[in-house]
């Protein structure tokens, strides 16, 4: 059994590039819905554009090559989001027109609107980063946990595929 204690830190920031806050907003429009999908269809931009879908890692992708092709440094992120259970998450860091590095987090966006749309800000993930992200160094294209086999099914062995960054 594998384990660790990562200290994570979060912050409060916001995006201060006007064409970066552009792209952002031009892609979410009209609205897509969240949904979890597997891995194979989540980076197929043109099924999810199709079906108006976004989850963490078709919205990474998606912006990754919006904004690098205006120029911009990114690096797409993918590790867990810790809480009550783990999940696999990911999201993009951009290099602001102030030099820092920001988080830009559609799929967060998305859900917050869905879940607590009187209470969050619009654009709170564009920017700041929540303090519940262990980053790894699994591309965004790999699944961060591999099924191995099962011994029966209430018992399966599945391996980390990555480590945290």
């Amino acid at each position: 059994m594998y384990s660790a204690i990562q200290d994570v830190v979060g912050s409060a920031d916001t995006i201060r590039s006007p064409a970066l806050r552009e792209i952002v907003v031009d892609t979410l429009q009209p609205g897509p819905r969240y949904a979890r999908v597997p891995i194979e269809l989540s980076l197929d931009e043109a099924w999810m554009a199709k079906h108006n879908l976004v989850d963490c890692r078709s919205a990474t992708r998606t912006l990754s090559r919006m904004i690098e092709a205006r120029g911009y440094r990114v690096r797409e992120c993918v590790g867990w989001l810790a809480g009550p259970v783990a999940s696999e998450h990911a999201w993009l860091e951009v290099e602001d027109d102030d030099g820092a590095w920001k988080s830009i987090d559609i799929a967060f966006h998305v859900l917050a609107q869905l879940l607590l749309p009187d209470q969050v800000k619009s654009d709170v993930f564009l920017g700041s980063k929540p303090d519940r992200l262990l980053r790894s160094e699994c591309p965004l294209d790999s699944p961060l946990v591999e099924h191995v086999d099962c011994v029966n099914e209430f018992s399966c062995r599945t391996v980390a595929t990555a480590r945290l960054s």
